[in-house]
């Protein structure tokens, strides 16, 4: 019994066949290794992100808003009659730069005044955002100089 011509060679074409198709599905395969790979990692992102988050609610009790909100109304404040009683005599056209460089020597009363003042009449974010976080760096400040606590002055 002999073997058809070329059948010798068959094995040899099922082979090649078979390398053109695994080469060919090289880039579904690739691409979906990469998509499994892909899908852990972004799934390790938002575990990271969420432990971060849950961190750092933890370390920061207070936003600087709520310190000075704390601050201001346990101050207590003489609101000034017109603009003219202001810490800062300028304060409504004051360059946001300006107003940062003149906070720097202001009491806690009186941030405390230019708060009120700005949170009754203009109500601009920026500025507020500056004052309440000066007022919180301020009253920290002071906090850590005369501590309270009878158990921190041993």
């Amino acid at each position: 019994m002999s073997l058809p011509r070329g059948a010798s060679q068959l094995p040899f074409m099922v082979l090649t066949f078979a390398l053109r198709v695994w080469e060919r599905m090289r880039w579904p395969r690739e691409t979906s290794q990469r998509r499994g790979a892909q899908a852990e990692v972004e799934r390790i992102v938002a575990e990271a992100h969420d432990t971060a988050r849950a961190t750092i609610a933890a370390a920061a009790p207070e936003t600087a808003s709520a310190a000075a909100e704390r601050v201001t109304s346990e101050i207590d404040l003489v609101e000034p009659a017109d603009r003219s009683d202001l810490p800062i005599p300028d304060f409504d056209s004051i360059t946001l730069g300006s107003l940062r460089a003149r906070l720097r020597s202001l009491s806690l009363q009186e941030l405390a005044t230019l708060r009120g003042w700005e949170k009754a009449h203009a109500h601009r974010v920026p500025v507020l955002t500056l004052l309440d976080n000066r007022i919180a760096r301020v009253a920290s400040a002071q906090a850590a100089a005369y501590p309270t606590d009878p158990q921190s002055r041993t």
